[in-house]
């Protein structure tokens, strides 16, 4: 039976209807939650949680804000406040939050990637792979702290490094299909296009409806003169909606 009364049965209810993207009864049960205990850390983190996902973002923020006033040791807070200021283009704003966060906790994988997925947008790229690297030594079966490493890699042009991680990434999980289009795209820039081909094609077999992959195989097809091909996919990418696949096919298979 329910006790009403008990804010962390609503803080439960709320996490299980986020679970199943019911975002608006989160919100109604963490905002319970606070009701019967207002200085309640871990129910406005979780509230945060719930409109970050439907990118309330200063809102988020502000309850992220109140977790941390109460709790200034929650490093999960701090993590999800860098995460919205990210969002909102904040980016030396979510940096202070991550590094804040891995002071108080250096167990937490989550908090390296999102610092690195930010330092790599600040085109820190080593400060990015020593991030990732730091939340595999943590976590060695997450595929995306190699799947990032390896864009980070691919970027400062060791693409070796890049294939070895990205190879890894698809060890752990077969179906990831960035993986395959970043491999296939590393492939193109040093000219294996029918590597690039081979992984498109695995990549579509994953997400078949998935535009830009058509637009990059045609790209590989073209450069091993397969005009049919390109054509064939630019054709494709186009009744998916691809904004340039028209031109690709006046530009190339006229």
């Amino acid at each position: 039976m329910e006790d009403n009364n008990n804010p962390e049965e609503f803080i439960k209810n709320g996490y299980e209807k986020a679970l199943k993207k019911d975002f608006t009864g989160a919100i109604e049960n963490y905002n319970k939650a606070i009701e019967l205990e207002p200085n309640n850390a871990k129910a406005y983190n979780y509230w945060g949680n719930a409109k970050l996902d439907i990118s309330n973002l200063e809102s988020a923020i502000e309850d992220y804000s109140m977790a941390i006033k109460i709790d200034p040791r929650y490093a999960k807070a701090f993590n999800n406040r860098g995460n919205a200021k990210k969002e909102l283009s904040d980016l030396s704003g979510a940096i202070e939050d991550y590094n804040k966060a891995i002071e108080l906790d250096q167990t937490i994988a989550a908090i390296f990637i999102n610092r690195g997925i930010t330092r790599n947008t600040l085109t820190d790229y080593r400060g990015a792979i020593e991030d990732f690297t730091k939340a595999i030594e943590i976590n060695s079966s997450d595929a995306n702290a190699f799947y990032k490493r390896g864009m980070a890699e691919d970027c400062l042009e060791d693409y070796k490094g890049a294939v070895e991680d990205y190879n890894k990434a698809l060890e752990i999980d077969q179906n990831f299909t960035d993986v395959y289009v970043s491999r296939g795209l590393l492939k193109n820039r040093v000219g294996d296009f029918i590597g690039g081909i081979e992984d498109f094609d695995k990549a579509l077999e994953i997400d078949p409806e998935a535009a830009d992959i058509y637009v990059n195989r045609g790209m590989s097809k073209c450069s091993i003169g397969d005009t049919n091909g390109a054509r064939l996919d630019w054709s494709r990418a186009s009744e998916l909606g691809h904004h340039i696949a028209d031109h690709l096919i006046k530009q190339f298979c006229s």
